[in-house]
């Protein structure tokens, strides 16, 4: 390569630097009452302008304002931006922003470098002298356990998550690890204990007037009354939450709730009334990225064809979630879901489907 050649590039890069930065100040000067809806652009620019002290807070809004409407993939990405141009020292922010790409990563499947990730956090929050990191670390290492079937080791972190909550100032994070616990003890049958959990982590998200923990804990009420045939009590339950998340728009709560809908429907044997919420739990769910919410749905689209006489498509539906836990990396998920395959082909007994 020339000198020239050199020179030529070099000038080309500062003055793409220089439009970039023309750019983001006409967008400053020009709607100047509106910068909110132009929080991407203006970040992207100032980012191309290679002006980080400017791009930073856009940056910020506009991940924020992706994760508000659930575009996970958009959000993460974001996110990721910010974390890398953060000063260096600024171990607060830095912690929080890589709790939020941490909490993305759990949602969207990208399960791969978790644990280093959460290893991390701890550390940032050891820095930035914000002992809740610790907390989430427990917690989600708990979340990451109980998706891939290691209950007992979820037991165990959520149990040390849960003793640490007690030092921490705000009530959220004992709001938190009382529905895991609930989740926990439900999934073992000893619901007296889990209704304990689920009461106490409903009251304390009525306390903290926090719409989203309060539609979680309705969600995981209903889901217990369900478990103890009382259908009107779950039904109840889950029509409340549901109305909360559509109150605020909380997508990820409205596919909880519809899923849980649906769910009771087949557990009523009301096949025809399953699917619909079903299918706007499957929508909701790819909507998000959210893997093992569409493997929710999926596995409960399946049972209602395998109960109403269409055992190719529910075959068919359970291999679309082998694909998805295939990328999860979750080998024992994939030999539950053939061998229920394998029961729907020989046709044995419909409780293992």
């Amino acid at each position: 390569i020339s000198t020239r050649e050199v020179a030529y590039q070099t000038l080309l890069i500062a003055n793409r630097k220089l439009l970039h930065q023309l750019t983001a100040e006409a967008i400053e000067t020009l709607f100047a009452g509106r910068l909110d809806e132009f929080s991407f652009a203006l970040g992207n620019h100032y980012l191309k302008a290679d002006m980080p002290d400017k791009a930073l807070p856009s940056l910020q809004k506009a991940a924020a304002a992706a994760l508000r409407v659930y575009d996970n993939p958009s959000a993460l990405q974001l996110y990721q931006q910010v974390q890398k141009i953060l000063p260096l020292d600024d171990y607060v922010q830095k912690a929080e922003t890589f709790l939020a790409i941490i909490e993305l990563k759990l949602a969207m499947g990208n399960w791969k470098d978790l644990e280093d990730d959460l290893a991390e956090l701890v550390d940032l929050g050891t820095q930035a002298q914000l002992p809740q990191m610790e907390f989430h670390s427990l917690r989600i290492r708990g979340m990451l356990a109980f998706l891939r079937g290691s209950k007992d080791i979820a037991k165990e972190l959520w149990d040390a998550a849960a003793a640490l909550s007690h030092s921490l100032e705000s009530q959220m994070p004992r709001c938190m690890i009382t529905n895991l616990l609930g989740v926990w003890h439900q999934d073992i049958n000893e619901w007296d204990e889990a209704l304990k959990y689920h009461q106490t982590s409903l009251s304390l998200a009525q306390e903290l007037a926090d719409p989203q923990r309060e539609a979680k804990s309705l969600n995981n009420l209903g889901l217990l009354y369900l478990a103890r045939e009382q259908h009107k009590e779950a039904i109840r339950s889950f029509n409340e939450s549901l109305a909360i998340a559509r109150q605020y728009h909380l997508l990820k709560d409205e596919s909880l709730a519809v899923g849980n809908i649906g769910h009771a429907h087949i557990v009523m044997k009301e096949y025809d009334e399953a699917m619909p919420p079903l299918k706007l739990k499957l929508d909701l769910a790819r909507r998000m990225n959210d893997k093992p919410e569409t493997i929710k749905a999926l596995g409960n689209i399946s049972k209602v064809y395998f109960h109403t006489d269409r055992k190719t498509d529910a075959i068919a539906t359970l291999e679309k979630i082998i694909i998805i836990k295939q990328y999860l990396g979750d080998e024992e998920g994939i030999k539950d879901t053939k061998a229920s395959i394998d029961d729907i082909k020989a046709g044995t007994n419909e409780d293992n489907i």
